[in-house]
């Protein structure tokens, strides 16, 4: 043990002393020097999170505990945290499976270190010595058996990540845009069949979408992002035209990518629900368990409830929602702007339920969070609050509108996603709009696009300057993540 650690386990050591001499228990004297290693203390320099957990452990008041002090949920705690920051002692593993074998396997849980089989702490354990503990030999076939598993669906992904990574970034959103209109935008007709099922399987997609994002962000040059027309058109031409307009060439290298690209998104769901909805429960869900029906293996809740907390809790969320859309409406009927013109006639509704959403968040962020009315931009730009939530509303109407509504009509029409898509785009290009599966414009030319938005008293025909600053607001700069991403991995 190194100075610091000898100095660190002193420490504890001496916080044990006080305690158990100032509350006369020594079950209260354990659990409060693990509490005090679970706040990150103490603090000086020299102590890492490696250093506290060593000294932890190698404090003299564990050789003299009864078996039952070591069963304490702080405890456990502890032992997951110390086995996270790569604790090595195989003297005190062999006690602990000795004297308390439920405690050493909720370590291993909290600290997933089984998910990095070639983990220090993880190899020891493994190598325990076979007590005839059969119960502690199954849970460490469980573990195996879980990584086993993740690792490969890692390896599915992997084989399907290389067969898209010449990809460039926008061509990846392309094929992304793609999958979303065939898989993610509901039918009109089928509207009605939405429900929490339904969405949470497509939050499931999205969330797929986002990490194969921050994978290309991370995999592929700065050059990706040096778009310019050239660059755009060379990548519709290749992976988008001939999908869309038959005779422009042969469209077997994007179906194909298309189909690749489906199946990595699949098989990022079905690790992602690996991990959160089996793996996560077994590590941090005291109430699981687990049983082998010969080679088959099972985990189960202890019991479920008619109705669980996370059930009710959704319940409560939702009461929310509606509470703060009915002060939304009570507040927008009670100004003067029903009786005001919404845009133009055929956007008017659309428009009208985008203000009342504004106020819904606005209501929200004000009362609960106390945000100001004003957002300082980095820069040292203000911008309305109101008027960044308004902009970002009534951009999901236009899209709604103008995109999700038309295509479900022409795919109702057509009976087919992808002539739906074609004939979306086609309507665009004579209209002189974009209509592509995803768009793209300059931000001088956006901010002149939403800057009717921002009309003031002194501005009557909108503020251009509030317009690029509430873009520079909601604006997520992809080159700037990249170059985060890239340091960080």
């Amino acid at each position: 043990m190194n100075n610091e650690a000898e100095l660190c386990r002193q420490a504890y050591q001496k916080h044990f002393e006080e305690t158990l001499k100032s509350r006369n228990s020594l079950e209260q004297a354990v659990d409060s020097c693990a509490h005090l290693y679970l706040d990150e203390k103490p603090v000086k320099k020299g102590y890492t999170p490696q250093v506290r957990s060593s000294a932890l452990w190698q404090c003299h008041f564990w050789r003299t505990l009864p078996d039952a002090f070591y069963s304490s949920d702080v405890v456990a705690f502890a032992l997951g945290r110390s086995l996270h920051y790569g604790l090595e002692d195989a003297t005190l593993f062999k006690d602990l499976l000795l004297k308390a074998p439920e405690t050493l396997k909720r370590g291993v849980r909290y600290s997933q270190i089984f998910l990095q089989p070639d983990s220090p702490p993880w190899k020891q354990i493994l190598s325990l010595p076979n007590n005839g503990n059969k119960d502690f030999l199954d849970f460490l076939i469980v573990c195996q058996r879980l990584h086993t598993e993740l690792y490969s669906c890692d390896k599915t992904i992997a084989g399907l990540q290389r067969q898209l990574d010449d990809l460039t970034i926008f061509e990846y959103l392309l094929y992304a845009s793609l999958f979303t209109f065939q898989n993610l935008v509901p039918e009109r007709f089928h509207l009605s069949m939405i429900d929490d099922e339904w969405i949470e399987l497509h939050q499931s997609a999205w969330d797929a979408l986002s990490e194969l994002l921050m994978w290309k962000l991370k995999s592929r040059g700065e050059n990706d992002l040096k778009l310019n027309e050239r660059f755009l058109a060379k990548s519709l031409k290749c992976h988008l035209i001939p999908m869309l307009l038959p005779g422009e060439g042969s469209p077997s290298l994007s179906l194909k990518n298309l189909e690749v690209f489906s199946k990595l998104v699949a098989a990022v769901i079905k690790r992602n629900d690996l991990l959160h909805l089996t793996i996560f429960e077994f590590c941090l869900d005291d109430d699981y368990r687990y049983k082998f029906d010969g080679e088959h293996l099972t985990l189960y809740p202890i019991e479920i409830p008619e109705e669980s907390e996370w059930d009710f809790n959704g319940r409560k969320l939702s009461a929310l929602h509606r509470y703060w859309f009915n002060r939304a409406v009570i507040q927008y009927f009670n100004s003067d702007l029903p009786s005001q013109p919404s845009g133009l006639p055929e956007n008017e509704m659309s428009n009208r339920l985008a203000h009342i959403k504004a106020i819904q968040v606005y209501l929200q962020l004000d009362e609960i969070y106390g945000m100001d009315p004003v957002i300082s931009l980095p820069d040292g730009t203000q911008v309305d609050l109101f008027k960044a939530i308004h902009s970002l509303e009534l951009m999901t109407a236009f899209f709604n509108v103008s995109y999700i509504g038309r295509f479900q009509e022409f795919q109702q029409d057509s009976g087919h996603w992808l002539s739906a898509l074609s004939q979306l785009m086609i309507e665009g290009l004579k209209t002189g709009e974009n209509r592509f599966p995803l768009t793209w414009a300059g931000p001088k030319e956006k901010a002149q696009r939403i800057k009717s938005w921002m009309v003031t008293d002194s501005d009557p025909d909108g503020d251009i300057r509030m317009a690029e600053a509430i873009l520079d607001f909601w604006t997520n700069d992809l080159q700037e993540l990249s170059d985060i991403l890239k340091k960080i991995t």
